[in-house]
C-alpha cells in the first residue's frame, strides 16, 4: 500500500501535470505500459543493456513485456549491484570509492545507493568494452519507452563523432538549446540522467576508466565529462574529471524515468 506521503505527492503532480500523472498512475497500478513495435527500427538491432536489482521482480518482469512487444532483439539484464551487500568499510578497502576525492568536489560523501548505482553502470561499460559493440544502450529497470517518439529518431540524424546520445535527460531549459534535426539537440541544456543513454564502445572505455574508483554519481559523470560550452564557465562540467566526450540529447525524450514520473516506486536501495 502507498504511504499518505506518497499519496499527497502523486495528487499535487496531478493537479499540476493533469493527465500524464494520472495515465502513470494508473498504469503503474495495472502493471501495464503501452509500447508499439520496433521491429522495422534500427534500434531493434542495438545491444540493450538493462541495469536492474535481481530482487526488482516486478520492474524486470514490465521490462519484459515491453522488450518483447517492441521487438528489441539484442536484450540483457545485468545484475545491479545491491547497496545492502555494502559498507563504507567495503567501499573503501577493495578500492570502489574515493572518498577523499569525491569531498574535494562534493560536499559529502555519496550515500551507498549512489556508490552502489555507479558500480553497476560501471559493470555495462565493461561488458561493452569487452564485446566491442559500435553502439549500446544502457537503461536503467524503471524505464518506460517512448516508442511513438523512438519511431521518429533517425541514425542519420546522430551527428559524427558523438561518444553519447542522452533518450531521457533532466534539461536546465526546455526545448532544449542548439537543434541538430527533428528531434535531437546539441547537449548544450544537459543536467543529467542515465535513465536511458547510447554509448559507443570507445566512450564506454573511458567511462570505465573514468567510474573507477567512484567519485561522483553515475549521472553526475555523465555530465562532468561533457565539455564546457563555448566561451563560458560551467558549475559541473569538466569538474573532478579527466576526459571531454561529446553527446546529443533527444527531445521529447524517448524513454520516460518511471520513478520520477510518479509511474514506478524506487526499488534500488
Amino acid at each position: 500500500m502507498p504511504t499518505l506521503n506518497a499519496v499527497f505527492t502523486k495528487g499535487r503532480a496531478i493537479a499540476r501535470r493533469g493527465l500524464p500523472v494520472l495515465r502513470n498512475v494508473v498504469f503503474a497500478r495495472l502493471g501495464i505500459w503501452p509500447v508499439g513495435s520496433l521491429k522495422e527500427h534500427w534500434l531493434a538491432d542495438v545491444p540493450v543493456y538493462c541495469i536492474s536489482l535481481a530482487r526488482a521482480v516486478q520492474r524486470r518482469r514490465l521490462m519484459e513485456v515491453q522488450v518483447k512487444n517492441m521487438g528489441l532483439r539484442h536484450f540483457d539484464f545485468v545484475d545491479a549491484v545491491d547497496s545492502r551487500s555494502l559498507t563504507a568499510e567495503k567501499v573503501r578497502a577493495e578500492g570502489l570509492y574515493d572518498s577523499a576525492t569525491c569531498l574535494k568536489y562534493h560536499s559529502r560523501d555519496l550515500s551507498m545507493n549512489q556508490i552502489a548505482c555507479s558500480l553497476s553502470h560501471a559493470a555495462v561499460y565493461r561488458l561493452i568494452v569487452e564485446r566491442a559493440h559500435p553502439w549500446a544502450l544502457i537503461v536503467e529497470d524503471d524505464a518506460l519507452f517512448r516508442t511513438s517518439r523512438i519511431m521518429r529518431l533517425n541514425q542519420e540524424s546522430i551527428p559524427d563523432g558523438i561518444d553519447m546520445l542522452f533518450l531521457n535527460a533532466f534539461l536546465d531549459k526546455t526545448p532544449p538549446l542548439d537543434p541538430i534535426s527533428l528531434n535531437v539537440f546539441a547537449d548544450t541544456s544537459y543536467q543529467g540522467s542515465t535513465a536511458a543513454y547510447m554509448v559507443t564502445t570507445s566512450a564506454a572505455e573511458r567511462l570505465l576508466e573514468a567510474a573507477l574508483p567512484v567519485v561522483h554519481a553515475a549521472d553526475g559523470l555523465t555530465g562532468r565529462v561533457l565539455a564546457l560550452p563555448s566561451g563560458s564557465s560551467h558549475p559541473f562540467r569538466q569538474r573532478g574529471v579527466s576526459l571531454t566526450l561529446s553527446a546529443a540529447i533527444v527531445y521529447p525524450e524517448a524513454v520516460t524515468n518511471g520513478s520520477t514520473e510518479h509511474y514506478h516506486s524506487t526499488t534500488i536501495r
